[in-house]
């Protein structure tokens, strides 16, 4: 059973400034009861109430350029296949996983409203991350494996080619999308060998996918990526 509450502002002030909060507050309770052996059994967990707050404000520079900056806390309760694994283990006792996420960055228009940009800088801080093990049959089970630090930049550039009052081509888009991720545990502790410091495993460290869309007004289009 879930209860969840959220409310946001939002205030457009002098000088081109917008300033959002929003704040959430969660509740929530599991029970699982076990039919399929005797005596049927009840586990249950009663999670304290979270609240997650969230403020955001955006510079308008010009009616092209704008900047911005957020703070947001936040938290996720473990899943019904974290809490059921392959493993046959009720899991109630894994704790929700929490977080605190600074972003900062900047998105625009300029050339005529034929270049386009938007590019974030992000620092995440998770705690009580909950990560996969197995035992010794290879049945998976989750816990909660310590903290994490995810530090990244991710960008977007669009260019038109071609000026929009063409007569026979509709769109034709250059594009690309980068990432750069820096995501390491900061507190990973596995019996007795400490992995604090190592990188996040299945995160690349830098991601490029580039793009040419082309469409043509008679409606014959084509799309070539490159990841």
């Amino acid at each position: 059973r879930q209860l969840f509450f959220f409310g946001q502002l939002a205030v457009v002030m002098k000088g081109d400034w917008i300033i959002t909060s929003g704040l959430s507050v969660n509740k929530l309770k599991l029970s699982v009861t076990r039919l399929s052996s005797l005596p049927v059994t009840t586990k249950e967990r009663n999670y304290s109430a979270e609240i997650a707050p969230r403020l955001a404000i955006l510079k308008k520079i010009n009616n092209r350029v704008s900047i911005y900056a957020s703070i947001s806390k936040g938290f996720s309760p473990p899943t019904n296949s974290e809490l059921l694994p392959s493993s046959g283990i009720i899991s109630t006792d894994l704790e929700a996983e929490k977080g605190i996420s600074f972003e900062t960055g900047s998105r625009g228009n300029l050339v005529n409203n034929r270049f386009y940009y938007d590019i974030n800088l992000f620092y995440y801080q998770l705690k009580n991350a909950i990560v996969v093990r197995r035992d010794n049959l290879g049945r998976d089970y989750f816990v909660n494996a310590g903290n994490t630090s995810q530090k990244g930049v991710e960008s977007y550039l669009s260019y038109q080619l071609t000026p929009l009052s063409s007569k026979t081509i509709h769109r034709s888009l250059l594009w690309m999308s980068h990432t750069f991720y820096d995501f390491e545990y900061t507190d990973f502790k596995k019996g007795t060998t400490d992995y604090s410091g190592n990188k996040l495993p299945s995160v690349p460290k830098q991601a490029i996918v580039l793009g040419l869309d082309i469409a043509l007004k008679m409606g014959v289009y084509t799309n070539i990526t490159y990841n």
